[in-house]
């Protein structure tokens, strides 16, 4: 829960998905905006360098990259 001074609020919530897929999921707005998203879909249209860096990243820490990985940011 976040409080403020703010007297007027609104609950701003959007998604964005690919076919049956939810690929990203927003909640607020910035600079008060959370985001949880599809990693790996993330990384489709990454630079190879970035691509390559978060899978060795993924394997050292024994996460599944055959299965979605859903990263949470705030």
């Amino acid at each position: 829960m976040i409080l403020s001074k703010k007297k007027n609020h609104s609950a701003n919530i959007s998604e964005r998905s690919t076919g049956y897929e939810l690929e990203t999921y927003y909640v607020g707005k910035k600079p008060f905006l959370l985001r949880i998203y599809n990693k790996l879909k993330e990384l489709e249209t990454a630079s190879e360098i970035k691509r390559e860096l978060m899978h060795n990243y993924f394997l050292v820490n024994n996460l599944d990259t055959r299965k979605p990985i859903f990263n949470v940011e705030f």
